[in-house]
């Protein structure tokens, strides 16, 4: 088993979804029968791989903290749509996915919230900004070098988008309310219809990649675990 983060801890498990053909088989013994029906409404082989992978790494990684077997784990969503691990008492997590990319976060105790993107130029930054950005945060991205901004507007997007799953309402709020800054310093938020407030922070991600964590209550203490992670029985932490 794994010792679940601490109260003023975040776990952070990054991961590839490119793997060999029997860790993806693997993954998909996991799956429930609701997942793989999700899986096989993507049209495209390699989006369903990345989604069986995506989804059976989870198991994997959250069967490690409960000394479970990844094909017992139970899901369950909240009345906004977050899911939660049902049977998993204080346990929480989410999990982000770009490309062959992907990160899932733990805590306990706290909701918390995870989100990483590719980094990418914009043609219509400014279209962009204006759908996700506030307007003292679009003159602060205005004032940003033309050659900074779409990393930026990134850093931005991926604090907001971690901060909305965090708090499970993700973009049923205008993510122009919300103000979250374009470096990687936890912020606290107070975001309503959420209660209490919320610290959002920036990590690093890996090459070519933006990421950001988020949880409620005071910042926490984010740890970073880089173990293959697949059945508890097999590995260490």
């Amino acid at each position: 088993m794994t010792a679940p983060p601490g109260p003023t801890e975040i776990h952070l498990w990054p991961f590839t979804l490119d793997v060999g053909a029997a860790m993806a088989v693997e993954c998909r013994q996991w799956l429930a029968h609701d997942e793989m029906a999700r899986a096989r409404r993507f049209a495209r082989a390699d989006l369903q791989r990345r989604f069986v992978v995506a989804r059976g790494r989870l198991r994997a990684i959250l069967a490690r903290y409960l000394g479970a077997d990844p094909a017992d784990l139970a899901f369950a969503q909240e009345e906004a749509g977050k899911p939660f691990l049902a049977g998993g008492g204080d346990l929480r997590f989410n999990l982000s996915h770009t490309g062959d990319h992907a990160v899932v976060a733990v805590a306990w105790g706290r909701e918390v919230g995870v989100d990483i993107e590719t980094r990418q130029r914009f043609d219509d930054l400014d279209g962009l900004a204006a759908l996700v950005l506030g307007s003292d945060e679009r003159q602060a991205l205005a004032a940003h070098d033309a050659a900074d901004r779409s990393l930026a507007f990134l850093v931005a997007w991926t604090r907001k988008e971690a901060l909305l799953k965090a708090t499970g309402h993700g973009l049923t709020v205008d993510p122009t309310r919300v103000t979250v800054g374009f470096d990687d310093a936890p912020r606290t938020v107070t975001l309503p219809p959420a209660s209490g407030s919320w610290t959002v922070t920036g990590f690093a991600a890996g090459m070519g990649l933006v990421g950001a964590v988020a949880c409620a209550g005071p910042a926490a203490t984010v740890i970073h675990r880089r173990h293959a992670v697949f059945v508890p029985s097999r590995l260490s932490a």
